[in-house]
């Protein structure tokens, strides 16, 4: 893989940031960090993640999921990714977990480098996304689809939406690409367009399941119920 991050001219930009032997801690924090120099098949697939269900304000980054077992496998990506592991509390009013934790190099890495805004207005996959092996962009879409599909019980269906028109006509290359036929909606029940991707048969969601697949245990177990049916 050519592609790599810009780390040195990134830290030489923000003075806050101190150097240790492998690894970064700022001025006011000693936590230790790792930066990643290029981009692994779990960092895009952390990216997707963050892009569909997290949140980035003031130094914090922040995942809401209702499954236990999806945040620890959110633990291992940020650990392998960013040598840390985030704080997990759960929610008893919204019956939801969160993991968060707040890191200013981390946060400025994933604004600067990463590029993904606070805003979700503003949502859009990475501009180096499309110099990576096609594999990479798999596991981008894969996060996404972690986070905001749905594996519906009534039948075998898999459905995502995204209010982002440039991330939803990536999804739709992606999927394309690996050959899974879908079908595509535009509702406007909100401020913003959102678009929709339903996908169904078996066939389908064995390419999607064996070509991109989620990484999130419980819409694992749901999709294999539909692919291993005779």
């Amino acid at each position: 893989m050519r592609l790599a991050f810009p780390v040195k001219a990134f830290i030489k930009k923000h003075n806050f940031i101190q150097v240790g032997p492998e690894t970064f801690t700022s001025k006011k924090s000693h936590r230790k960090v790792k930066l990643p120099k290029k981009p692994t098949i779990e960092l895009c697939r952390l990216i997707g993640i963050i892009q569909g269900d997290g949140n980035l304000f003031n130094n914090r980054i922040l995942i809401a999921d209702k499954s236990e077992r999806f945040h620890k496998i959110l633990r291992n990506l940020f650990k392998k990714t960013f040598g840390i592991e985030p704080n997990l509390f759960f929610d008893r009013n919204r019956n939801s977990y969160y993991s968060h934790f707040k890191n200013k190099v981390v946060f400025t890495f994933m604004k600067e480098i990463l590029e993904i805004p606070e805003k979700k207005a503003h949502l859009k996959p990475p501009s180096f996304l499309s110099k990576l092996p096609f594999r990479h962009q798999c596991e981008y879409v894969g996060g996404l689809f972690d986070a905001e599909a749905h594996v519906r019980k009534r039948q075998a269906e898999i459905d995502f939406s995204i209010s982002s028109k440039e991330i939803f006509d990536k999804v739709r290359e992606i999927l394309s690409g690996v050959g899974i036929k879908f079908s595509v909606y535009v509702r406007h029940r909100r401020k913003l367009p959102e678009y929709e991707i339903r996908i169904y048969g078996k066939k389908n969601l064995q390419i999607f399941q064996h070509s991109i697949n989620f990484s999130h245990p419980d819409k694992i177990e749901r999709l294999e119920k539909f692919t291993s049916a005779c």
